[in-house]
């Protein structure tokens, strides 16, 4: 499923899902009087020129075809204190809800919230509509109610908010801390030593059997428990090739050879850039890369 910025070119198709929806959720419980009128041109003018002052967001399946939206801004009434962002919209065809398509297209709302400076949100939803579930799965907070008429009919709707949108945006996505590569080894003192001394890594913690270095944003931890080998060990052997990009291999070459590094190469050439090829004392592949300049 592929989220993305709707353009006023998908109109037609949010208003086909807009209706139908509608249609398909609402049923018993709006006015069918109200469900009978809504109509696709109408709605396509709607959203038309929602999407000149609103950002929408648009839900493809695999064949291309828009089957939900959402869309959000700035909180409307005031009506509760501190919140200044909602959720103004969310639809999705019947025979694609309950897929995880709702949470995903909460996340470019929230965010786009989050970037626009509001850190709260807040959304509103007919009591008797089963979505205030969805709301309250997502961490929504029960705010309060208030009453509206459709077509005659005086229907409740419930507030649902969420306090800190950061929290809401993290729900679904996974915030690494820190990346890291670990290294098993046999010839350990060996390996740690040229880590240590010849790549000249910095020590983050050491413990009994494994060393942590710190490599650039993430770390490289060096384990005792692999095996060595003289020559280079094969893909199959070690598919985990490290390496090191430097801004002049030529100057990084020397040196290294200046503190024992024997190389299998110096210089191979790619169209990205070039590498220098030499092992660890395990037989471990490592590089220095160059990247060309783009």
């Amino acid at each position: 499923m592929k989220i993305r910025k709707a353009t006023q070119q998908d109109a037609p198709h949010i208003a086909k899902v807009h209706v139908d929806s509608w249609r398909s959720t609402y049923r018993n419980i709006v006015p069918d009087t109200y469900l009978e009128k809504l109509d696709y041109d109408h709605r396509t003018k709607l959203w038309e020129r929602n999407m000149t002052y609103n950002s929408v967001f648009v839900a493809e399946n695999n064949v291309g075809e828009i089957v939900g939206f959402s869309t959000g801004g700035k909180e409307r009434e005031g009506k509760y204190e501190g919140y200044d962002g909602e959720l103004y919209a969310i639809y999705i065809f019947e025979e694609y809800q309950g897929k995880g398509i709702g949470k995903l297209l909460v996340q470019p709302v929230a965010e786009e919230l989050l970037q626009a400076g509001m850190s709260t949100m807040l959304v509103w939803v007919l009591e008797d509509n089963g979505a205030k579930y969805f709301y309250e799965a997502l961490g929504g907070k029960k705010l309060g109610h208030a009453e509206l008429e459709i077509d005659g009919e005086k229907l409740k709707e419930t507030a649902y908010g969420w306090a800190d949108l950061r929290r809401l945006v993290k729900r679904d996505k996974m915030n690494f801390k820190e990346f890291g590569t670990i290294l098993f080894v046999e010839q350990y003192e060996s390996c740690i030593n040229f880590y240590k001394n010849v790549l000249q890594l910095k020590v983050i913690f050491e413990k009994e059997n494994l060393v942590s270095f710190n490599v650039s944003d993430g770390y490289l931890m060096v384990e005792r428990g692999g095996f060595s080998s003289e020559n280079e060990k094969s893909r199959k052997q070690n598919p985990v090739v490290l390496r090191f990009d430097v801004n002049d291999l030529d100057e990084a070459v020397s040196t290294l050879e200046m503190h024992g590094v024997v190389f299998l190469n110096k210089r191979l050439e790619f169209d990205w850039g070039v590498i220098a090829v030499f092992l660890d004392p395990d037989g471990n592949r490592i590089e220095l890369g160059q990247i060309k300049e783009r």
